[in-house]
């Protein structure tokens, strides 16, 4: 009951926190529109992409990290987690020098090879107050942020993440009105994000009495080549596809899969982040147990809850995607945005891309990094050459074509050695459940059809999704209810008595 309690907070806290940032992302930058001008904004989102480039820098390895705390926390061995955090610690302060020479040499190089109108001064300055808060995360705080999820607390973290952005929000929209400068607004979104580390410094060492006087193990955590190799097919797998475009198509064609993709990634980064840091967590400390017949029915449930939920989401999605582009890009005519049959392969991609989420994550806890990597690196490779070979043909259709075949090769892998080789239970239990989600596609999108979507306005499409949603929600219940009828019946008998 404990562990579902924490299960259910993790998957809360995380979509509250998803909410709250994507409210924040639509505010915000209008506000810095309006005040100081769509050149400052343009300044702080090139700024901002040129820092993101810190998120790739950890290589994967925070993985890796994550899953050698479960043993040790499972067996309350404060000795050999205090090795680990200290050992982990190390890798991070490492990667924080890299992380402040590089955003020291943006500094330095950004303001003489961008011409953003502003004085050398006022752009190097607005660099340095951004990367304050990249860099903090680094050097104090990662190494703790990932023990406390590895520890399914991650909860914490997200809740106060959540007041983060809430604050961030109201605080820069009073100083934009009271006429701060840019630099002013951005210091109070280091300072507030200051915050995150700190908690998790003070938490950790309050409830886990690391010992800092342990001995450094260089090779304390095992396996953080494999989860570096791991980490680069997952990048090219998912952001290889207007690099392709770039190269082999138009300009015009990566403004539509921007557009798209913009979309759907706002979908698919909550269930992941409700996979990654609720699913997890939970199944690694199963797995370190070896309590097996617990684990396969904990993983059974979570599967057949996560099959039906991204049935629903992404079958929503798949058919109101393009009405809703319609809507949006109305009255714009330099490029042909409404490409349903491109919308549904795009969707299609990235509902492959979700529902490996529960096998990745099993792989992922128990620390299957190098037994699985040829898996993730030829799906990647799929996805390159398929994606070259059907672009100049075929265009935005032949970049998801491409996507749909290595996200399907890396889906088929990584089910069959999760079930096999970890949870040890059939993969025709799991070849089940797509079979139920095939027969969900054909009877929802029978029923759709006769629902009008066209000369849409965003009233109406509002509407529209809604309908969609309701039907593909009837649809999944029904048939879960026949072909699941056992599982179907005990998680409606437990959402009322909770």
């Amino acid at each position: 009951m404990k562990q579902n309690k924490k299960l259910f907070l993790n998957t809360v806290s995380s979509i509250v926190l998803q909410i709250f940032q994507v409210i924040s992302g639509f505010i915000l930058p209008v506000l810095v529109i309006r005040s100081f001008g769509s050149t400052v904004n343009g300044l702080v989102s090139s700024i901002t992409q040129f820092l993101a480039v810190i998120s790739f820098v950890d290589m994967g390895v925070n993985l890796v990290i994550q899953s050698s705390y479960y043993k040790p926390l499972v067996e309350k061995n404060k000795t050999r987690l205090s090795i680990l955090v200290k050992a982990a610690s190390s890798y991070y302060h490492k990667l924080g020098i890299i992380i402040a020479i590089y955003c020291v040499g943006l500094a330095f190089i950004y303001p003489i090879l961008v011409d953003s109108g502003f004085g050398y001064g006022f752009t190097a300055a607005l660099i340095l107050i951004m990367a304050i808060s990249s860099f903090s995360q680094f050097f104090f705080g990662i190494t703790y942020q990932n023990l406390i999820i590895a520890d399914q607390k991650g909860y914490l973290l997200f809740w106060v993440e959540s007041l983060i952005v809430l604050s961030n929000l109201v605080l820069c929209y009073f100083a934009i009105s009271l006429g701060a400068s840019i630099h002013v607004v951005k210091a109070i979104t280091v300072g507030l994000y200051l915050l995150k580390p700190i908690f998790q410094i003070i938490y950790v060492y309050k409830h886990y009495k690391i010992d800092k006087n342990v001995p450094f193990v260089k090779d304390a955590i095992k396996g953080k080549k494999d989860g570096i190799a791991l980490h680069i097919s997952s990048v090219i797998l998912n952001y290889t596809d207007p690099m392709v475009l770039t190269a082999f198509s138009s300009l015009e064609n990566v403004s539509v899969y921007s557009v798209y993709i913009g979309i759907v990634n706002n979908i698919n980064n909550v269930i992941r982040l409700i996979a990654l840091n609720g699913i997890r967590p939970r199944l690694g400390e199963l797995y370190a147990k070896s309590e097996y017949p617990k684990l396969q029915k904990t993983f059974s449930w979570l599967e057949w809850l996560y099959h039906a939920a991204c049935i629903i989401i992404f079958g929503t999605m798949g058919m109101t995607i393009s009405p809703f582009v319609s809507v949006y890009t109305k009255g714009i005519t330099d490029a042909e945005y409404v490409q349903p049959i491109f919308g549904i392969l795009l969707t299609v991609a990235y509902f492959f891309s979700c529902i490996v989420m529960p096998y990745h994550c099993m792989i992922s806890a128990a620390g299957h990094f190098k037994q699985t990597k040829n898996y993730y690196a030829i799906s990647a490779i799929l996805n390159v050459a398929v994606s070259i070979l059907c672009v100049r043909r075929l265009g935005l259709i032949g970049v998801s074509i491409g996507t749909i075949i290595g996200m399907a090769f890396q889906l088929i892998t990584i089910l069959k050695y999760a079930c096999e080789e970890l949870v040890r239970i059939k993969v025709a239990l799991s070849l089940k459940q797509f079979a139920v989600d095939a027969v969900i596609c054909f009877c929802a999108i029978a029923i759709c059809s006769f629902v009008k979507n066209e000369s849409l306005d965003y009233f109406e499409w509002f509407f529209y999704a809604i309908t969609v949603f309701v039907i593909w929600s009837i649809i999944t219940v029904v048939m879960n209810t026949i072909f699941y009828r056992t599982k179907t019946v005990e998680f409606i008998n437990q959402i009322i008595k909770k």
